[in-house]
């Protein structure tokens, strides 16, 4: 199912989309760089599903819902929802950051904070919109867990800038600056509804005032 992606592994470079990911990210995929594009590719996407259906299938057993029949509800809905293929198919840090928010859930809930700030700086190390969290636990007054998560985040910075060099955090910073499609409409982003409502090149919902998208 994966051959159509497989074969564009020899396109040339120029036309690939800019790595948006933080230099972390790069490090934890490093490994799978030894394997060819295809094989990695159907790891990874293996390691998504796998951790989509361990999210799906104790999900309901945490809110009490401990019957078989619930869980593999569970299970059956997350895999019959077209954003979960779609995320498969583009390769997409969804499904594994949907595991790793499960056990920050977990954590938290159950006040295992050291465990829950670990699992919590290393999601923000991945993707930085799980800094979302964070200010959930900072109205909640959890010190520790974003202590915790701090401490993970400025460790996952450090390994990344031995192993890469200022270079590369100064090139994924630029990255940002190129990006045009903020305002597109397939954009779930905070940024893409603010680009979306105050403007850009391609015009607003609400005013013309593309200056206030990204304080808002």
């Amino acid at each position: 199912g994966f051959s159509h992606l497989v074969d564009g592994s020899a396109l040339p470079l120029d036309v690939l989309h800019a790595n948006l990911n933080p230099p972390f990210f790069s490090l934890l995929l490093a490994p799978l760089s030894f394997f060819e594009f295809g094989v990695s590719f159907q790891i990874w996407s293996l390691l998504g599903v796998v951790a989509g259906i361990v999210a799906a299938w104790h999900i309901p057993q945490s809110l009490g819902h401990t019957s078989l029949s619930t869980r593999l509800l569970a299970v059956a809905l997350l895999l019959a929802y077209y954003p979960t293929v779609t995320t498969v198919i583009l390769g997409q840090t969804t499904l594994p950051l949907l595991g790793l928010t499960y056990l920050l859930w977990k954590f938290a809930r159950t006040d295992r904070e050291l465990s829950a700030g670990i699992v919590l700086g290393l999601a923000i190390s991945i993707k930085l919109y799980m800094g979302i969290f964070a200010l959930l636990f900072l109205f909640q007054h959890r010190w520790r867990i974003l202590l915790w998560s701090a401490v993970i985040f400025m460790a996952a910075q450090g390994v990344s800038l031995a192993v890469f060099g200022v270079e590369t955090f100064q090139l994924y910073l630029d990255q940002f600056g190129n990006i045009s499609w903020y305002g597109a409409n397939w954009n779930a982003s905070f940024l893409g509804v603010t680009t979306r409502l105050f403007g850009d090149a391609t015009g607003s919902l609400l005013m013309d005032r593309p200056g206030l998208a990204s304080p808002i």
